[in-house]
């Protein structure tokens, strides 16, 4: 949300959120997703990329923030597709800060799921290390060294080294 309040008309998207709000709005889209989902089928990335595009397009936006987008290294190639990415923003924390973000991921879901929660969280984490490879090697990442819980003000000092580009991916 920082990142995409710092630039002139750019949009900041968390991409889980993105299809849930869709379903429940009952658009065209959403009404596929949940047809889809109620068929034990996973909506592809394609759909998010869609409604990228069209939020773009309704908000006169012409950059995007994206958040926990992708989540695996093959998403990557889509996005490529449908965008052009020139910079990858990655929040590089120590074992600390990234115990905290553990914490708070697992506390939104009840006891009994916490485990799975866990699991979710160390998977995600593995999946990054590709995506985070594969931007470095195209030269687009720029990491954000973090030793503790940012505050916006120590955030906003990391953000003001760099420039905010027309699509960023932030993970």
């Amino acid at each position: 949300k920082l990142l995409a309040s710092r630039a002139r008309s750019c949009l900041g998207i968390d991409c889980n959120q993105l299809l849930d709000k869709e379903m429940e709005r009952e658009t065209e889209v959403g009404v596929r997703v949940r047809t889809m989902l109620s068929h034990g089928q996973v909506p592809g990335l394609a759909y998010t990329a869609e409604l990228l595009k069209d939020l773009m397009t309704l908000t006169s936006s012409d950059s995007l923030v994206l958040e926990n987008c992708p989540l695996y290294v093959d998403q990557v190639e889509l996005l490529e597709q449908e965008f052009n990415i020139s910079k990858v923003y990655f929040v590089d924390a120590d074992e600390k800060v990234v115990n905290q973000w553990k914490a708070r991921f697992v506390a939104k879901v009840p006891d009994e799921q916490t485990e799975e929660q866990m699991k979710v969280f160390s998977d995600r984490r593995t999946y990054l290390d590709a995506i985070v490879k594969r931007f470095a090697r195209q030269g687009l990442l720029q990491r954000l060294k973090v030793t503790d819980n940012a505050k916006e003000a120590q955030f906003s000092s990391l953000l003001d080294a760099g420039d905010l580009p027309k699509f960023v991916l932030v993970m």
